[in-house]
């Protein structure tokens, strides 16, 4: 009996499913990152899953992440506690998207053994790997995306066809749904609709496009009802709108953070002006980037519309943190620098050799990836290793060590600290951070308003903690009870005496 599926057809998925396995492996780090953002979607999950809603660490309603990655998190989180399963779960997401874009990238008429490599070179990216092992949301935006894609490929191919939206096709649900989902992941996918959105309008599928618009619409609105509803007000990044630096975030994202984030070994100075030999790299590699974006059959018109509109919308925002917000773009335009080089290379070749060029000569690629440098700011794999195997600063640990002693006092119900959401994650304390305020008054009422029962200070080199907090609690010892301490490097814990304080604020007239 004829066997169904070609041996190619097993053994590059399989090739794949290996190499993520390996690279995974390589560079997974179990512990939770001292980055605030990762702790965050941790405690949404955590309160999603116990049934308290969609509450920050303090079990107050929050907006201040889009809740798409938590619910997909509470699930995992409803069965076991453990951040090493959800970052598992986060590496699964980013294997899952590669494979899709694996068959998407065969659908629009990529060589196999090309599309293979573009995929292997996706599954090597450590920008991409750094923050899919940070428990973070851009490996499921990007899954949600390549999903979105890989239906809209289906759908094109059946409109093709038939002349006609395949109304009952499983796959037009799929294409919307996930478009919608991808915003509620990040916002910045929104850029994902407008590229669809614009292609189909170029492309006159007009009702495909209102009945897209629509299902986002609809989506959207109980989101922003509940907000309105709770008077949280909009999202963070509007107000990190800032068209002052637009024309420096442009050239830094395309001049720097695209070369160096597909190049991992391309030297890249963020601090400095770039060099004429840089721009001319990213010339080359962006001209190659739209050249395999051009190639693509039906995406012709998608990927470029997606890459542009994400360049745009990082320049206008006053904090574009270099390469972080390119990564939900980082899988394609990887596929399409491959896709394009080859292209590139195949017609030179039979221009003046007269010959075509063997995908597998792609391979030469990888060789710089066997002799890169440990890198401790993540920017290579050998980094990541490094980075993973390291325990926590010794800092860190006497913080998570006084809160976990906090976490036994039946009166904390409110701890302030700078680091709340370390503290929740590690300790389970619920808490508030502590703002910057600068004089006696200010911080004494700041702390009444959050209800505060006690205060951490840790060591962890914020300025404003030894160069204002400590000295106002040394100075206020009145309103503030010591209760426990660690040995160096301290972290001290205050029991805030809240009555004496509402008292004190009454009698210089500061508070009714």
């Amino acid at each position: 009996m004829k066997s169904r599926f070609s041996t190619s057809e097993i053994l590059y998925p399989t090739g794949l499913a290996l190499l993520a396995l390996l690279v995974f492996m390589y560079i997974f780090n179990p512990k939770i990152d001292i980055n605030g953002d990762n702790c965050y979607y941790y405690a949404f999950a955590t309160a999603l899953a116990a049934g308290e809603g969609y509450v920050d660490i303090a079990g107050e309603p929050s907006a201040l992440f889009p809740p798409g990655y938590p619910l997909l998190m509470a699930p995992l989180r409803f069965i076991t506690d453990s951040i090493v399963a959800q970052k598992v779960m986060n590496m699964l997401l980013l294997f899952s998207a590669t494979l899709l874009l694996y068959y998407t990238l065969l659908r629009v008429e990529v060589k196999r053994s090309l599309a293979f490599i573009a995929c292997a070179a996706v599954l090597v990216t450590p920008h991409l790997l750094e923050f899919s092992t940070m428990m973070m949301s851009e490996a499921s935006c990007i899954f949600f995306i390549s999903l979105s894609i890989w239906a809209y490929v289906k759908i094109d191919e059946a409109m093709s066809a038939v002349g006609t939206i395949p109304w009952r096709s499983l796959w037009l649900w799929v294409f919307v749904l996930s478009v919608a989902y991808a915003f509620f992941i990040r916002t910045q996918a929104v850029v994902l609709l407008a590229a669809f959105l614009g292609t189909l309008l170029l492309a006159r599928r007009f009702k495909l496009a209102l009945l897209l618009l629509s299902v986002f619409v609809l989506c959207w609105l109980p989101w922003a009802l509940r907000n309105s509803a709770l008077e949280l007000g909009q999202s963070r990044y509007v107000s990190q709108i800032y068209f002052s630096n637009v024309l420096d975030n442009f050239l830094m994202l395309t001049v720097q953070a695209i070369p160096e984030s597909i190049i991992p070994f391309m030297p890249v100075k963020y601090a400095l002006s770039p060099s004429p030999l840089l721009y001319v790299a990213a010339v080359v590699m962006l001209a190659l980037i739209v050249y395999g974006f051009l190639k693509m059959k039906s995406l012709r018109l998608l990927l470029p519309l997606f890459l542009a509109g994400n360049i745009a919308i990082v320049s206008i925002m006053n904090t574009p943190s270099f390469y972080r917000y390119m990564v939900i773009v980082l899988p394609f335009i990887t596929a399409g620098i491959v896709v394009g080089l080859w292209n590139a290379l195949s017609l030179a070749s039979m221009r003046w050799l007269k010959c075509s060029v063997n995908p597998w000569f792609m391979l030469l690629l990888f060789l710089p990836l066997l002799s890169m440098a440990e890198d401790k700011t993540k920017h290579t794999m050998q980094g990541l290793h490094e980075v993973a195997r390291e325990g926590y600063p010794p800092s860190l640990k006497t913080f998570v060590a006084i809160g976990k002693e906090v976490a036994k006092m039946p009166d904390a119900n409110i701890v302030a600290s700078r680091k709340p959401e370390l503290l929740f994650v590690h300790a389970g304390v619920r808490g508030k951070r502590l703002q910057e305020k600068t004089t006696e008054v200010d911080i004494i009422n700041h702390m009444l308003d959050e209800d505060i029962d006690y205060v951490v200070l840790e060591n962890m080199g914020v300025r404003y903690t030894y160069e204002v907090l400590y000295p106002f609690i040394q100075h206020r010892q009145d309103l503030f009870k010591l209760v426990k301490y660690t040995s160096e490097p301290m972290s001290i814990l205050f029991k805030f005496k809240k009555n004496e304080a509402l008292q004190w604020v009454k009698s210089r007239g500061y508070r009714e």
